[in-house]
């Protein structure tokens, strides 16, 4: 292992815990190398091959760039063994405080080394969020918030040999539309000089791809924005008004869940405008006429691409923004429909409440005459009651009138009238009066709450935990106390 290797893989204390967090068990590296203008791919390199092609001689080599990306079932995996980083860093000189930004997001740094008080070598490293929609099939390993909104955390490292005038970069997790867009892009001689002419361009072109790729997925939300808006106009019932509702806030909790994407965005612009400034002063200038005016060209190219970065980013914060704020007008209109069918609901309970008073209004009527036939039938039933008894009866006299006679024995109908009224009065009272006492004695058994209300809760515990004892005792094999127990506390009871 070289010395490069060895500082880079001593940076860290727990290195067994980096390795499972951040590399897998198989390779799949992809190299692009610019020797004189000339670009080379190296494709879909596996464990062998890539030591082999990283064994070959690069002093030639102008820019070499190499993608290594993510494990599709857990994008914080790098498609690369330990063994095989290891080696790509110490060819390519990372330095050995790269390895524990890769852990977590981080903000970008640099690293230039001096010999003699003059830089020698320069490296930056920066960071950006790219999300998606999609969520496929996840290990148990993936982190928990890849199952609510599909990201990857690309990692971007490029370091510059200022005595060969060599480029080297390596692009962490970046996603396959972009290597394959680099790819295509440099296969044209004309485009490979400008990386060897100007080292800062790539990152410009690797930005300006990460800024397109948060654009399109900002038409993600979008999308379904416009999708669910107009569906206001054709909600029937408060069901499709309330899942309107949901789809706007998971919408509204996936745009806030974006928001720090664009300051990493602006810490990564701001960190290759600074560096862009560094090259400018520190860079060698070429000799050749047409060189130089081309370097010169492309340093003022590169000061104002970056200050239209920001511009971009700003656009596209703005748009993240308001797609928030349509995502809560949403909500708010959803609930706001749904509040205003409950109203109508309670207007239609109150009507219906108003029409069956009205009904319980006619019924009282209807009893009340009811009530005033009763009372005026009543003297007569009673009257006619009492005569139909056969206490009392009629017989022709000798000149054929009707004769009332009374029997001598009409004394015995109120000998049981009476007592048995007085009798079943006092039934009554008698009941009521036990009924009273035994909830007032119950009351004063009852621990009272803090507000002077008796709690109802303590008391079922407290009966739970009497009886509760009761079965304790009967467990114990104590039957005859147990049935003891248990009459003295019914007697209480009652």
């Amino acid at each position: 292992m070289s010395v490069a290797q060895s500082t880079i893989w001593g940076c860290h204390e727990n290195e067994g815990a980096i390795e499972g967090e951040l590399f897998s068990k198989t390779s799949l590296i992809d190299c692009l190398d610019i020797t004189d203008g000339t670009a080379t791919a190296y494709r879909n390199l596996d464990n062998g091959g890539a030591r082999e092609f990283l064994q070959m001689d690069s002093g030639k080599v102008d820019c070499r760039i190499l993608f290594i990306g993510a494990e599709p079932s857990n994008s914080n995996l790098l498609r690369a063994t330990p063994e095989v980083f290891h080696d790509i860093c110490g060819a390519c000189g990372v330095s050995k405080r790269f390895l524990p930004a890769l852990r977590r997001q981080h903000s970008p740094s640099r690293d230039v080394q001096y010999v003699k008080g003059k830089p020698v070598r320069q490296e930056f490293w920066y960071t950006a969020v790219l999300r998606s929609m999609k969520t496929p099939d996840l290990d148990a390993k993936a982190h928990s918030s890849l199952r609510v909104l599909g990201w990857t955390r690309v990692y971007i490292w490029a370091g510059y040999d200022l005595v060969r005038n060599q480029t080297r970069a390596i692009v962490l997790r970046g996603p396959e539309k972009m290597k394959e867009e680099m790819f295509k892009h440099f296969q044209d001689p004309s485009q490979t000089s400008y990386l060897t002419r100007h080292p800062m361009l790539l990152h410009a072109i690797l930005v300006e791809d990460l800024i397109i790729q948060t654009y399109d997925f900002l038409d993600e939300f979008s999308n379904q924005i416009y999708a669910l808006e107009p569906q206001s106009n054709i909600a029937s019932n408060i069901h499709a008004y309330t899942v309107r509702s949901q789809a706007f806030l998971e919408l509204a909790r996936q745009i806030t869940q974006t928001a720090g994407d664009y300051g990493i965005l602006r810490s990564a612009i701001r960190l290759l405008q600074k560096e862009q400034a560094w090259v400018a002063k520190h860079w060698q200038k070429p000799v050749d006429e047409d060189d130089a005016s081309f370097w010169l060209q492309n340093q003022e190219f590169g000061d104002d691409i970056f200050d239209y970065f920001f511009g971009e980013v700003d656009i596209v914060e703005g748009y993240s923004k308001l797609y928030e704020e349509r995502a809560k007008i949403g909500i708010n209109e959803g609930f706001n429909m749904v509040n205003q069918g409950d109203a109508e609901i309670n207007l239609q309970m109150a009507a219906e409440s108003t029409e069956i008073a009205k009904a319980t209004r006619q019924d009282g009527q209807s009893l009340q005459a009811l009530q005033i036939l009763g009372t005026l039938f009543l003297p007569a039933s009673l009257c006619s009651s009492i005569l139909g008894m056969g206490f009392f009866t009629t017989q022709p006299d000798d000149s054929g009138r009707a004769q009332f006679i009374a029997s001598n024995k009409w004394w015995i109908f109120i000998a049981f009238a009476i007592p048995l009224t007085i009798v079943s009065l006092g039934i009554v009272s008698i009941l009521n009066a036990w009924q009273r006492w035994r909830n007032h004695r119950r009351r004063m058994k009852l621990p009272m709450g803090p507000d002077g209300v008796v709690d109802e809760k303590s008391s079922s515990s407290s009966d739970r935990s009497r009886f509760g004892r009761m079965r304790h005792e009967n467990s114990n094999g104590n039957i005859k106390r147990s049935k003891t127990g248990f009459m003295r506390a019914a007697k209480e009871s009652v």
